[in-house]
């Protein structure tokens, strides 16, 4: 049975998110501009919960395959209540994050159908559909990857 996934929104990655760098980050930095389109987490975070989360399920994809279906979460993260939060996806995106590099694109769709289901497909820096994108989006590092067709925002649900 094929699955139905909207539109997708974007990320060109850090060396964080890739894990080109020596840091020991096990997930992907999500910008505020694209919380609209992930779970609406419920749980305010504080001094006492500095991360709140929900799990999610994620079909891995890279040079058109899919790698794995993981369980994983979108989280906000407060490091102890000391910092403003940020958003990430994270846990058991090693399969992906290990073939990835800065600057490659994280295409991420979510299903129509069950939205804690996304899709995260690895687009390789300096392949035509990665050069596609970043034109299409006129060259911001994030965002919907084609403007002129936005996916639903969850409140739209």
């Amino acid at each position: 049975m094929e699955e139905d996934f909207d539109t997708p929104v974007f990320k060109q990655l850090s060396p964080n998110d890739s894990g080109d760098s020596i840091g020991n980050q096990a997930g992907v930095v999500i910008p505020k501009a694209l919380d609209a389109y992930f779970p609406q987490l419920s749980a305010k975070v504080s001094q006492s919960q500095p991360t709140v989360d929900e799990n999610i399920v994620a079909i891995l994809v890279v040079d058109g395959a899919e790698l794995a279906r993981v369980n994983t979460r979108y989280q906000y993260q407060t490091w102890g209540g000391e910092r403003s939060p940020e958003r990430r996806i994270t846990g058991n995106l090693g399969a992906l994050r290990n073939q990835s590099h800065a600057d490659d694109i994280l295409l991420i769709e979510r299903n129509l159908e069950n939205r804690k289901l996304y899709r995260l497909t690895l687009v390789r820096k300096g392949t035509a559909k990665h050069t596609k994108i970043l034109k299409s989006s006129g060259g911001v590092r994030w965002g919907p990857a084609f403007p002129a067709d936005t996916p639903v925002k969850e409140a739209q649900f």
